[in-house]
């Protein structure tokens, strides 16, 4: 399919256009990282549909419309109280207009949920859209992070480091299925409401 881009706009042009229609994309972010700045950045480019399992949607849409992001297209669902979350995605969604945007922050509840990721993943392929599942690192076994990334499409690995005196963030995108990976890590600058690519230093 054809790439969609993403929002991040330095990345959409070194992946030659951003990220296939129908992708899983799964999100591993170094819990120390404000990961919601770069799924913000996502919310930017189509309807979004973000699904919050832990944090309060109140606060999720002010730090949206304080980053910038416009709310017109942007539908938070609360699921923190939800019993059968995986079924209130799939109802929300499945009736959506084409080419859409599916945030899950955390996807910590559906790890083990392998029938559900399933039915994500064809209901992302039937509507051309793009589904980014955000899961903080070690908060959860390698057996099941190693699991989902081999279902996933697309890999994205953010991090967090001490170099020299500096805390630096970086990410790269070593697995992106029919598409063209980012196979090393580049920094990212933090700004006012979310990041950006940081080209004034080396890659990292």
């Amino acid at each position: 399919m054809e790439p969609k881009r993403t929002g991040l706009k330095m990345f959409d042009e070194l992946s030659a256009g951003g990220i296939p229609a129908g992708s899983l994309i799964y999100i591993s972010t170094d819990p120390s990282f404000e990961s919601e700045r770069i799924l913000y950045q996502f919310c930017s480019e189509r309807k979004t549909y973000y699904f919050t399992t832990e944090r309060n949607p109140g606060r999720i849409e002010d730090e949206m419309r304080e980053a910038g992001v416009n709310s017109d297209n942007i539908v938070v669902i609360d699921l923190r109280e939800t019993l059968d979350k995986g079924k209130e995605i799939i109802s929300a969604v499945k009736d959506a207009e084409m080419d859409f945007n599916i945030i899950i922050d955390t996807f910590l509840p559906f790890l083990r949920d392998y029938p559900f990721i399933k039915a994500l993943s064809e209901l992302c392929i039937d509507k051309e859209s793009l589904c980014f599942l955000c899961v903080p690192k070690n908060s959860c076994s390698e057996e099941l992070s190693s699991r989902l990334s081999y279902i996933c499409d697309v890999f994205f690995d953010i991090r967090v480091e001490r170099v020299g005196n500096e805390i630096v963030a970086s990410f790269a995108v070593p697995k992106i299925r029919c598409g063209s990976p980012l196979m090393r890590y580049v920094r990212l600058k933090i700004i006012p409401g979310g990041v950006e690519i940081d080209t004034s230093r080396d890659i990292v």
